[in-house]
């Protein structure tokens, strides 16, 4: 049983000598614009969501007003349609969410929040410093990733170049101008710093498997390639319930052969937090384990990759796996509500984690979470025989997914050969994606965990890229 490891006391994790995470920082005074920002895209949302009521308040009315047998059809109609209320509202507010996610807060975080000295990191330094941000598409379909890698030269850096970056404007999404695979290899040769070329991150953002995208939480990728001095590849998978399971599966998958046959990256560490999480975990257990792989293939009947043979011959191999706060199951939550959040927290969060999860889940096929396929006797024997890398996990114990948390690390030790010495849990005293927010929005006491959670993370990744302890450094 893997018993959960308390949060290092706060003088021993490796960014406390910086006075900018001192606890006693007063953190909403730290980044004004970033608050005024959050604000705004709160009125935004609102505002967006209040006029669409409006309109579709306004036409129904004149509808009924001008054809009186029209009332009738639309009493019935609403009836029919109110068990499924709260999933019709629900589509249109993760419509209406991840549009704004893919404008206005991508167009933010690229222009107004990176480019600016002031906007600190879990790290205690800017966000575009010591880094670079490039864009690459990784298959046919057009999904895109970003590559953030640790520069050479601090002029090279994103913090100070970025207004010679290409930008692509447009009404779906506002990201950085994908480049060619020339011109990938230039940059990476030319201003990449010091790193195991041959070893990467592949970062998952969260957002409940139907919203954000990795432009919007690529503060938890620039700590880890400043500090483990490392390149991360943070994807932007396919979300539900457009493209529910597997389609963010498969197109991981398209990222690590491409990543293989055109990055030369044969050793990757798998980061995922909360839905990234759970597809993290998820890929990792497909890599380790060849006879799931094949029994995946089969019964999807899509995914081909690029039909070799040989697995080896595909992907790079799976070296170390984080999942932070995932959706590592679809039941422990709903079990006995936690203790450290009131019922009510409880009931909106268990509502929201069902809806997103219900948008993802295709259960006609093959288990959609990791604890499910370690549970299930069919897929459960295909990974008995194997081991999984070491896994780092972390929660916070006001989050409705720390059991989820807590159930993978038992079921990953009791159900295949993996060590439960290579399994570490670290939870936190915080709720659910504190280290996903800004700096700005948090108070000083979660500040100082959420930096100790990065920490945590970042020193994992360090030792997956440069296994030599001899030549491990604290930053």
């Amino acid at each position: 049983m893997v018993t959960p490891k308390p949060p290092p006391p706060y003088h021993e994790f490796p960014y406390a000598k910086n006075t900018s995470l001192r606890t006693d920082v007063d953190g909403w005074k730290e980044q004004p614009l970033t608050m005024k920002i959050f604000w705004f895209g709160v009125f935004q949302l609102l505002s967006l969501g209040l006029c669409s009521v409006c309109v579709a308040g306004v036409v129904l009315l004149q509808v009924m007003r001008t054809v009186g047998i029209l009332l009738f059809i639309t009493v019935c109609v609403t009836v029919i349609l109110f068990t499924e209320s709260d999933k019709i509202f629900g589509r249109w507010l993760v419509v209406l969410v991840a549009h704004q996610l893919d404008t206005f807060w991508t167009w933010i975080m690229l222009k107004a929040f990176s480019t600016q000295e002031t906007s600190i990191v879990h790290d205690g330094l800017p966000f575009g410093q010591d880094i670079g941000l490039m864009r690459a598409q990784y298959n046919e379909e057009g999904h895109e990733l970003f590559i953030v890698y640790p520069t050479k030269d601090s002029r090279d850096s994103w913090l100070y170049c970025h207004s010679d970056q290409s930008i692509r404007y447009s009404f779906s999404s506002w990201n950085l101008k994908p480049l060619t695979e020339s011109e990938i290899e230039a940059t990476l040769r030319d201003k990449a710093g010091p790193a195991n070329q041959e070893h990467a991150v592949v970062y998952l953002h969260g957002g409940g498997f139907v919203a954000a995208n990795s432009a919007v939480l690529l503060q938890e990728a620039v700590t880890m390639v400043r500090g483990a001095s490392v390149t991360v590849y943070a994807l932007d998978y396919p979300l539900a319930p457009g493209e529910p399971f597997p389609a963010a599966i498969k197109s991981i998958l398209d990222a690590l052969v491409w990543l293989y046959k055109y990055r030369n990256i044969r050793k990757v560490t798998m980061v995922g937090d909360s839905a990234g999480g759970s597809l993290a975990a998820y890929i990792t257990a497909l890599m380790v384990c060849p006879k799931l792989f094949q029994y995946f293939k089969e019964v999807t009947s899509e995914y081909d990759g690029t039909k070799s043979k040989s697995r080896q011959a595909e992907f790079p191999d799976i070296i170390g796996l984080v999942s932070v706060y995932g959706v590592l199951d679809s039941t422990s939550f709903s079990n006995k509500p936690l203790e450290t959040i009131s019922s009510l927290e409880w009931k909106v969060a268990l509502h929201g984690l069902r809806f997103c999860i219900g948008c993802y889940e295709n259960r006609s096929i093959i288990p959609n979470h990791i604890c499910e396929l370690l549970d299930l006797h069919t897929t459960a024997e295909l990974m008995e025989d194997h081991s999984f890398p070491p896994i780092l996990l972390v929660c916070g114990t006001q989050d409705p997914l720390v059991k989820s948390t807590q159930r993978f690390a038992h079921l990953i030790c009791s159900k295949t050969k993996t060590n439960f010495d290579t399994v570490q849990l670290h939870l936190f005293e915080a709720r659910h994606a504190f280290i996903g927010f800004p700096r700005a929005w948090q108070g000083p006491k979660l500040r100082c965990q959420a930096a100790k959670a990065d920490a945590i993370i970042v020193d994992f990744v360090r030792k997956r890229a440069n296994p030599n302890p001899e030549r491990l450094s604290t930053p």
